[in-house]
């Protein structure tokens, strides 16, 4: 018990990381917000399919960002450990990308609130789980 209370403890503070996470989630967040208004405005598409494909296509990338410079795996010697951290990465991200659509559409219609303010509200509150997911089942053992 008392070891499981040190890691916890270990991880709230790991300060570092989470500002990486920020950086890159930041990042992330304002090329989704770029692309969700392109394809709202000018392609024409409903604003939840434009949020998925919007998401889905910056999701390697920030994929990439926080295996090499976040979590510091870039050395990692084996391909099935970095395509193992590849696919977690992706179910904790489609899980989050359902919980952001989720978000999204309520605070757009029931809320009344403009797209952009609701994605970005939306990606604050999915912030949280993708980093605590992550960082205990993706990155669990980064350096």
């Amino acid at each position: 018990m008392q070891l499981e209370i040190r890691k916890l403890i270990h991880f709230s503070f790991d300060l570092n990381t989470i500002i990486k996470f920020c950086t890159v989630g930041l990042l992330m967040a304002v090329a989704n917000t770029t692309l969700l208004f392109f394809f709202v405005t000018i392609i024409k598409l409903y604003y939840l399919y434009a949020a998925i494909i919007s998401y889905l296509l910056l999701l390697f990338f920030s994929y990439i960002l926080n295996d090499i410079w976040t979590f510091k795996f870039i050395k990692t010697p084996r391909f099935n450990t970095w395509w193992k951290r590849l696919t977690i990465y992706y179910c904790v991200a489609f899980s989050g990308m359902g919980l952001n659509t989720f978000f999204l559409f309520i605070f757009t219609e029931y809320f009344k609130i403009f797209y952009i303010l609701s994605s970005f509200i939306a990606i604050g509150l999915v912030f949280s789980w993708n980093f605590f997911i992550n960082k205990s089942v993706t990155w669990r053992h980064a350096p």
